[in-house]
């Protein structure tokens, strides 16, 4: 089939133009349906844990599960409330550096692209040391059921958390 024939009415210099970018584009077209590299697929474990980074146990909560995905930004100098998880909870430091510290004075520094399942119903609070520090958290909670406390918020879910003599 001639060009002419399907496309009328076009001048020579239109058919010439739509030639040339019908044979650019025939390499193109051509791979499209090609299988992907042959690359393998990388699975990688950050951290697999049954307790805590301070050594403490961790229950998953009653109730018709919910997780919650969350990014959290904290201000170098800057401290949070002291507050508590009554759901199990992991994460990872994305940018920056965190300490944390417990209601009883223990603590740790987590540096960036650190992993770390964290303390669960006690009371604690974090701190961003360099820069701001970017925390990508997974809360494995129940409806209805919050994933933080604040120790001088609601004293009805701080009865959720344990009191530090615990």
């Amino acid at each position: 089939m001639k060009v002419n024939q399907w496309l009328p009415g076009l001048n020579e210099m239109n058919k010439l133009v739509i030639s040339i970018v019908v044979f650019f584009l025939i390499p193109f077209v051509s791979h499209a349906g090609d299988d992907p590299p042959n690359k393998p697929i990388v699975n990688v474990t950050l951290l697999q844990s049954s307790t805590s980074w301070d050594g403490g146990s961790f229950n998953y909560p009653e109730g018709k599960p919910q997780i919650t995905v969350s990014t959290i930004t904290v201000p170098e100098g800057v401290s949070l409330a002291m507050h508590c998880h009554p759901v199990p909870l992991a994460g990872m430091v994305v940018k920056g550096t965190l300490e944390v510290t417990t209601a009883n004075g223990e603590s740790r520094i987590f540096e960036e692209g650190e992993a770390v399942i964290e303390v669960f119903n006690t009371w604690h609070y974090g701190k961003g040391l360099s820069g701001d520090t970017e925390l990508f958290v997974v809360y494995m909670g129940a409806e209805g059921m919050p994933v933080t406390v604040l120790m001088d918020g609601d004293p009805e879910q701080a009865k959720l958390c344990r009191t530090t003599a615990d």
